[in-house]
């Protein structure tokens, strides 16, 4: 439930009307497919709580400690192996979060179907671990289009002014909206939603 209001929250923030004109037309269209995933995700994830597939929330001795921001792009090779930094919005979390945000994060994709490494978790453990990978991969999906739009929020919008030339903000702005709009589209084409 906590991860269905963060991204609630998000969507709170989102709005249009300080966008460039142009851009309007098409940040309106990707809240509102944002807002129709989202009512479908709550509903789902409601309906597996009701019928007990899943704990709301997981007791401190399951959680684990969870860099956030966590992919190959924020990983370096060693000598001892693979070592991964950056856990500026880390901490104390739920693994199956670990490994969905590990598959979403948008930098350096993960291959489609790749499998998880199971052998850390116990044989008992593994199920109710991919039964929470899979209700939690939609909702966090839903979470990396809203912080891949977060312009749609006015504060980011005007932190981006900062950085991005006022010539190029309407290309970017369009670009990343493009991507949403046609990753949603996508998976309602086939039904995922």
């Amino acid at each position: 439930m906590d991860h269905l209001q963060n991204v609630q929250e998000r969507m709170q923030q989102m709005s249009f009307d300080h966008l460039p004109l142009a851009a309007q037309p098409k940040a309106k269209k990707t809240i509102r497919l944002l807002k129709d995933c989202f009512r479908q995700v709550e509903k789902e994830t409601n309906k597996a709580l009701d019928l007990g597939k899943i704990e709301d929330a997981l007791p401190p001795f399951k959680r684990c400690v969870s860099p956030s921001d966590f992919g190959f792009h924020n990983a370096i090779r060693t000598a001892d192996g693979v070592k991964f930094f950056d856990f500026e919005f880390g901490g104390w979390d739920d693994p199956a979060k670990t490994a969905v945000d590990f598959i979403l994060q948008p930098k350096v994709p993960v291959r489609e179907g790749i499998s998880l490494p199971l052998r850390v978790i116990s044989r008992i453990e593994q199920e109710a671990f991919l039964k929470r990978t899979e209700i939690l991969q939609p909702i966090l999906k839903i979470k990396w289009f809203c912080i891949i739009g977060g312009f749609l929020g006015k504060l980011r919008y005007s932190q981006l002014m900062t950085i991005v030339p006022d010539a190029e903000m309407h290309r970017f702005i369009v670009g990343k909206l493009d991507k949403i709009i046609r990753a949603i589209e996508e998976e309602v084409e086939h039904g995922v939603h």
